[in-house]
């Protein structure tokens, strides 16, 4: 995850209150945000994805954001929006160094573990934030979700 500040911290170290770098789909910029809600969960349907040697585990349901529109590994109307399939070849939005750019998507592999994954799930505003550089939707959970 990037802090609005520039210094990068891992995203379980992330807490309630922080600062970190958001994504407004209305401007195209990036702005600084606070994070509101975060949650830790056990996942088995974890994901390694490659962006050109480097690697990003994610959920197989975890919207992706790139160019006006969200992707996971499996399509899925979850979290308020609905995913398109992610392929290789994908270009995916980062932000890094102070600048957006996209990265395409040249591997992705089913990881045969079970492990504890974390995220934020409400931001003061916006929707997107980027964990790890890359852009990711909040996963603001509604009653419809449990």
């Amino acid at each position: 995850m990037i802090r609005s500040n520039g210094l990068t911290s891992k995203i379980e170290n992330i807490s309630i209150g922080d600062t970190v770098a958001s994504y407004n789909l209305q401007t195209g910029k990036v702005e600084p945000t606070t994070v509101m809600e975060t949650i830790s969960i056990k996942h088995h349907n974890l994901y390694e994805l490659d962006f050109e040697g480097m690697n990003i585990t994610v959920t197989d349901d975890h919207p992706l954001y790139s160019n006006g529109s969200f992707y996971s590994i499996n399509p899925n109307h979850n979290y308020g929006i609905t995913t398109q399939q992610m392929v290789i070849g994908n270009k995916l939005l980062f932000y890094y160094h102070g600048t957006l750019q996209e990265k395409i998507l040249t591997g992705m592999h089913s990881l045969n573990t079970c492990e504890v994954t974390y995220t934020v799930t409400k931001l003061n505003h916006n929707k997107i934030f980027f964990a790890n550089g890359l852009a990711v939707l909040a996963e603001e959970i509604t009653s419809s979700d449990e």
